[in-house]
């Protein structure tokens, strides 16, 4: 049985620090790194996703190369989870002070039917395996259902986010969510990271509600959601 979680308080000695009240990152040259000019180094992590169907909500959804996230025709919701398997790699043994550091979810679409206000990223406050399900995080022991079926999340906090032009392809679009507050709030309080969970709030304001994502089974690597930390080197701070 796997379970997809990664506790901070056991490695925020090695990748956070606090220096006078002032957050400060420890990034490693663990995964894929490029210098994209002027001493900045992008970094990122791959993201495993499933996506969680109110209207089936005992399947399993993981494999789809493209992922419709908010509301069917039927008023079935649907919600898209996201794991981090190397984001704790993104850091060490270089020091990064918060204010320069940035860390953002980069998901992709051809078409952005929702408002950007209404796209949502949450917290997931609890365990669970590849194969979840809308009604269990671990669907093949009955106890392990979620305390609200959906996924449990935290539904206090979100991230709105950024839109712009895919870089690699013209045709798409990236979404980007900015979690540098999410992940320092994380580890300075000593929070497991179970990952995130996107969802669209249903709005008139939304041309209709829903977005259709590239899932990380696309055949276009460069189109995969990612987590990606992008920081300055030359602003480096020694230990």
């Amino acid at each position: 049985m796997m379970r997809f979680m990664h506790n901070c308080n056991s490695i925020s000695k090695h990748w956070a620090l606090m220096c006078a009240g002032v957050l400060v990152t420890i990034l490693t040259g663990c995964g894929t790194s490029d210098d994209i000019g002027n001493g900045v180094i992008k970094s990122e992590s791959s993201i495993l996703d499933v996506r969680l169907v109110q209207g089936e909500p005992d399947k399993h959804h993981s494999q789809d190369k493209w992922a419709t996230v908010g509301w069917t025709s039927s008023s079935s919701e649907v919600r898209l989870m996201l794991y981090f398997p190397t984001l704790g790699k993104l850091w060490a043994p270089e020091v990064i002070k918060s204010s320069i550091a940035n860390i953002e979810v980069v998901v992709n679409a051809q078409v952005i039917n929702a408002n950007p206000d209404n796209i949502r990223l949450h917290r997931l406050t609890r365990a669970w395996a590849p194969t979840a399900t809308w009604n269990s995080a671990f669907p093949d022991i009955e106890s392990e259902t979620w305390a609200t079926a959906g996924g449990d999340y935290d539904s206090t906090s979100y991230v709105t986010p950024t839109i712009r032009h895919n870089t690699n392809d013209g045709s798409y679009s990236e979404i980007a969510f900015d979690i540098t507050s999410h992940v320092s709030n994380m580890i300075t309080r000593g929070q497991t990271d179970y990952g995130v969970l996107i969802r669209v709030e249903s709005s008139a304001n939304n041309y209709r509600d829903q977005m259709t994502f590239i899932t990380y089974n696309s055949d276009v690597g460069g189109l995969r959601p990612s987590a990606v930390l992008i920081y300055s080197k030359k602003d480096t701070i020694s230990q």
